[in-house]
Formats: C-alpha cells, sequence, structure tokens
C-alpha cells in the first residue's frame, strides 16, 4: 500500500497522506512521494489545484523521528530533507491543506507551506520549536515561519490603529 494516496476529481488532485500506523508522520520516502506527486502536476495542464489531506486524526504527526533516530551523524548532516521541503514549495498552483486531526511539527510546517489552510475544529496546528531555536529552523523552509503565518506576536489591524 502506498503512503500516499491520489485522486483526481476533474481538475483537483488530492494527495491524502497515508501512514495511519505512523500517524503519517512525514518520512523521507513520503516526502519525495508528494514532491514528485507536485513536480508532476505542475506540468499537467488539467491539474488546476492541489489538495493535501490528512485521515480523520492526524493531518501529519511530524517528522518521521524513528527514521531520523536512525542516522549517524554523516547521514543526519547530508539529509535531503531540505531540498524535498524546497521542491514541495516550489509547486506553482494553488496547493490547499485540508488539515483534519492534529498537524504537529513538520506536518504544521507542510501545512503552512501551502496556500490555504482549511482546518477542522478538531486541527490545531502545532509549529515545531519546542527545542533550541538555532536548532528548530534545521530543515525547515524559511516560507514556513509559524509565527508570520499565524500572526503570533503580532498586533492585528485594532492594534496597529492604537499606535
Amino acid at each position: 500500500m502506498s503512503d500516499l494516496l491520489i485522486h483526481r476529481h476533474g481538475r483537483v488532485l488530492q494527495l491524502t497522506l497515508n501512514r495511519p500506523q505512523a500517524r503519517n508522520a512525514l518520512n523521507n520516502a513520503l516526502l519525495t512521494q508528494i514532491a514528485e506527486a507536485l513536480e508532476a502536476a505542475a506540468v499537467d495542464d488539467s491539474v488546476g489545484v492541489c489538495v493535501i489531506r490528512g485521515n480523520a486524526r492526524f493531518f501529519a504527526a511530524g517528522a518521521d523521528l524513528n527514521e531520523m533516530a536512525e542516522k549517524d551523524l554523516p547521514a543526519t548532516l547530508d539529509d535531503i530533507r531540505p531540498r524535498l521541503w524546497g521542491r514541495i514549495d516550489a509547486f506553482t498552483k494553488p496547493l490547499i491543506a485540508s488539515v483534519n486531526g492534529y498537524a504537529l511539527g513538520a506536518g504544521c510546517e507542510l501545512a503552512l507551506l501551502c496556500d490555504l489552510i482549511v482546518a477542522g475544529d478538531n486541527a490545531p496546528l502545532w509549529p515545531a520549536g519546542n527545542y533550541p531555536r538555532h536548532y528548530a529552523g534545521r530543515g525547515r523552509h524559511p516560507a514556513a515561519d509559524p509565527q508570520r503565518w499565524q500572526g503570533a506576536g503580532q498586533p492585528d489591524g485594532a492594534e496597529r490603529r492604537e499606535y
């Protein structure tokens, strides 16, 4: 069974993360499949928009820590994850995250790379960063800045008018 299910609905390409046993944790194989599907969709004129979704309980539970724990230092330093994130971010058509269930760490970052997030009531977005900031950004794409996209620490319009 594939870790990424691909379905067409007219001009909509739906990518469903399919690692329920791992709560859709993003391993290199799944990120590669996402990048390849988006690259194919980018050159397919019959695709107008792409939707990435998880399952009922989890959008994605973050990076696959089991996979990361198996790597030695040279493999960690030569990790392909930053390049995979760059390939995903290079998608030029509208990209929508349909978030139902948890989007944790790298799962939140995947959602933040999308142009639009449609989130259910049970969809908390928890960015990575419960560890020192100098490490938190390793492998994360600069566009997936949770503070920028979630507005954390920034005044809203009403607060700006007060200044």
